[in-house]
């Protein structure tokens, strides 16, 4: 029964340790910014579009 009791007391002490290493990893991330368009004329994009068996 000692070693029950250890063994509960031992994997529960592990469970709330790593749930409290995961809200602290959580309070420290930071949220993404967003990311402005660049400034000035964009650079001219051509999409080529393949069609096979033309050849």
């Amino acid at each position: 029964m000692e070693l029950t009791l250890i063994a509960a007391t031992l994997s529960t002490a592990l469970i709330l340790s790593n749930l409290a290493s995961i809200m602290l990893a959580a309070s420290r991330l930071k949220r993404r910014r967003i990311v402005a368009p660049p400034a000035g004329k964009p650079l001219p994009v051509s999409i080529v579009v393949p069609s096979r068996g033309v050849e």
